[in-house]
């Protein structure tokens, strides 16, 4: 599997991010933006909050990546 830039991509890395943002996605069906936190994103998504952390920096990147 290989990215945009030819370079070649983890598919792990590929399976948390999707899940991060499918999660996300999940939640703001169910709350206002200003309610959803990192926790309640990392629960959903089942990943620990220091593992969404290594892939972005706050809810404000996810929202941007979508």
């Amino acid at each position: 599997m290989r990215d945009i830039k030819g370079e070649k991509r983890d598919r792990r890395i590929v399976k948390t991010k999707r899940s991060i943002r499918n999660a996300f996605i999940k939640l703001l069906s169910e709350k206002d933006f200003n309610e959803i936190t990192i926790k309640d994103i990392a629960d959903e998504a089942d990943v620990d909050r220091k593992t969404l952390y290594n892939h972005y920096s706050g809810i404000y990147e996810i929202r941007e990546e979508l």
